[in-house]
């Protein structure tokens, strides 16, 4: 019998122009772009984490933060195994979109799917005492943990990840699937 990993959905959201898909550029091509255009819709991208001894085959979906894509964006958080909810930590922590994107997430999710939050742009602080008051303060708030990120120098982006990768793994430990080739010699009905 060969068994294979399942792939695995992380979504990640956030309103627009949180840096999103920077974040994801660098985390998969180990490099900062500047000018990404915005998301329309969803993009995805495989990432391959070690977890263990087992790598693990993860799909992102980098989804619109838009407001007028929102909708289209939380269809992608059906099934997900995980999220992280980015937002721009240079700018005022936007508390109702947090609490719009964490809810549509865990409403359409897995069940107990975990959740980052990426305070994301943290080279345009240079307050990193204020910036580590906000961050406990949003960590307080909705509870789960969050990470002082730059998709510009790269700070905290692999090791968000990386956490999340393994808080999934955790909760989904036996996301392997069979084979198809296992099934092709079987014979249809009971086997009794």
């Amino acid at each position: 019998m060969n068994l294979k990993a399942q792939t695995l959905k992380v979504t990640l959201a956030g309103n627009a122009n949180a840096g999103k898909t920077c974040m994801i550029h660098r985390l998969i091509h180990f490099q900062y772009v500047e000018g990404f255009h915005q998301t329309v819709g969803t993009a995805t991208h495989d990432w391959s984490p070690i977890v263990g001894d087992k790598t693990l085959d993860i799909q992102i979906y980098d989804t619109a933060g838009a407001e007028r894509y929102r909708s289209i964006a939380s269809i992608y958080f059906r099934e997900a195994n995980g999220a992280v909810i980015t937002y721009d930590a240079s700018d005022e922590v936007p508390t109702e979109d947090l609490k719009f994107w964490i809810q549509s997430f865990r409403e359409m999710a897995k069940v107990n799917a975990p959740i980052v939050i990426a305070a994301n742009k943290a080279d345009l602080i240079e307050d990193r005492s204020a910036l580590q008051t906000q961050v406990n303060k949003v960590k307080e708030e909705f509870g789960y943990p969050v990470f002082i990120t730059s998709s510009k120098t790269g700070e905290g982006i692999a090791q968000m990840f990386q956490f999340l990768a393994e808080k999934i793994h955790e909760v989904f430990p036996d996301s392997i699937t069979i084979d198809s080739e296992f099934h092709e010699n079987e014979q249809p009905g009971c086997q009794c």
